[in-house]
C-alpha cells in the first residue's frame, strides 16, 4: 500500500515498521479563502526507511518479471 488514509495518530512512532509510503489524515486538513482562490492544505507524515524499502523491494519483483 503507497498511501494509507487514518484518522488515528497520535505520534511519529505510529508509523514505524508501516510498509505505506505515506499516511494522510484527513482531519489535518485545513483550507483558506485566498482571493478568488481556495487555498488547501494537507498534511502527510512517512516513515521513509520502511515504505522505502518496500516499494524498493516491489520494483525488485517488477524488474525480476521483465
Amino acid at each position: 500500500m503507497i498511501l494509507n488514509v487514518t484518522d488515528y495518530y497520535e505520534c511519529s512512532r505510529d508509523a514505524v515498521g508501516e510498509e505505506w509510503s505515506s499516511m494522510y489524515i484527513p482531519g489535518n486538513t485545513r483550507t483558506t479563502e485566498a482571493g478568488d482562490n481556495t487555498l488547501v492544505k494537507m498534511t502527510s507524515f512517512y516513515d521513509n526507511v520502511m515504505g522505502y524499502s518496500a516499494r524498493m523491494a516491489e520494483l525488485a519483483l517488477i524488474f525480476n518479471d521483465v
